[in-house]
C-alpha cells in the first residue's frame, strides 16, 4: 500500500470518529496568543514501527491522553478538548517502510495551492480529490522531498 493511501485512510478514520472536526474553530481567551495562520495545521499523524511503544513514550514524557480509536489501527491524540494543540494519530506501519510524520494543512482553494506548489518546486504526490462528502485532500512534497497533506472543506450541497 502506498504511503498516500495510508495517509488518506488514517485521516478518514479520524474524520469518522470526529465528524464535527471542521465545524468548530478553536477559541482562546489568551490575548497574548499569536493570530492563527490563514492556512493552519489541523491534524498530524505518526506512522511508527511500533505504535504501542510510541504511545507509551509520548504519554510518559508529555502526559498526553492517547486512546485507541474503536475499529481502527489508530491511537488518537485529542488536543482540541483542551482548546490547545492539534489532534493527531499514531499507528503501526504494516509493511517494512520508514516511519513518517505527516501534517495536514487546511486551505481555502486546494487546486490553486496545488498549482502554486508545482510552480515553486514542490511535487504533487496525490492530486486534489474528494475523500468524503465535502472534504478534499492533496498530498505533496516540498522541494526537499518531505511529504505534507492539504485539506479543503467545501460547503455542503443543499
Amino acid at each position: 500500500m502506498k504511503i498516500g493511501n495510508i495517509v488518506i485512510l488514517t485521516f478518514l478514520s479520524f474524520l469518522f470518529i470526529n465528524p464535527g472536526f471542521f465545524a468548530e474553530e478553536i477559541q482562546s481567551d489568551d490575548k497574548n496568543q499569536p493570530e492563527i495562520s490563514e492556512n493552519p495545521v489541523v491534524f498530524w499523524e505518526l506512522a511508527s514501527h511500533d505504535a504501542d511503544k510510541s504511545v507509551q513514550f509520548f504519554e510518559k514524557i508529555f502526559d498526553w491522553k492517547i486512546e485507541m480509536i474503536p475499529n481502527t489501527i489508530i491511537h488518537g491524540v485529542n488536543s482540541r478538548s483542551t482548546g490547545k494543540g492539534i489532534d493527531g494519530g499514531i499507528f503501526t506501519l504494516r509493511k517494512s517502510r520508514l516511519p513518517f510524520l505527516t501534517i495536514y494543512i487546511l486551505v481555502d482553494d486546494i487546486k490553486e495551492k496545488a498549482k502554486l506548489i508545482e510552480e515553486n518546486g514542490g511535487l504533487i504526490v496525490e492530486p486534489p480529490h474528494e475523500i468524503s462528502e465535502n472534504t478534499w485532500i492533496c498530498l505533496f512534497t516540498d522541494p526537499s522531498g518531505v511529504t505534507f497533506a492539504m485539506l479543503q472543506k467545501t460547503k455542503r450541497k443543499n
